[in-house]
């Protein structure tokens, strides 16, 4: 998924809804944006601690990434994200 289109996803859920990713049985939380030359990788963490929708905006609305394909970076690896589905007040990243 390019960062455009993930924008566009993101676009219209509540400010406040914190993103996570589900891995493993591990849940990880979006803390950082890496942009590297051919791809945007956004960091994880394992602590309850994450980005929320207007923070994942701010940091992804910047013209030179829109083009970058999106990746998470879990247990030192890139992870392509596809999508996202909402529940129990939470956006989870898969």
């Amino acid at each position: 998924m390019l960062v455009i289109d993930l924008l566009q996803l993101i676009q219209d859920i509540n400010k406040q809804v914190p993103f996570f990713y589900r891995f493993d049985g591990q849940v990880y939380g979006l803390i950082l944006v890496r942009p590297e030359p051919t791809r945007l990788i956004i960091t994880t963490t394992k602590q309850s601690k994450s980005l929320k929708q207007w923070e994942l905006k701010m940091l992804l609305n910047k013209p030179e990434y829109h083009h970058l394909p999106v990746y998470l970076w879990v247990e030192q690896q890139p992870r392509p994200i596809f999508g996202f589905k909402l529940a129990d007040q939470k956006a989870w990243l898969n």
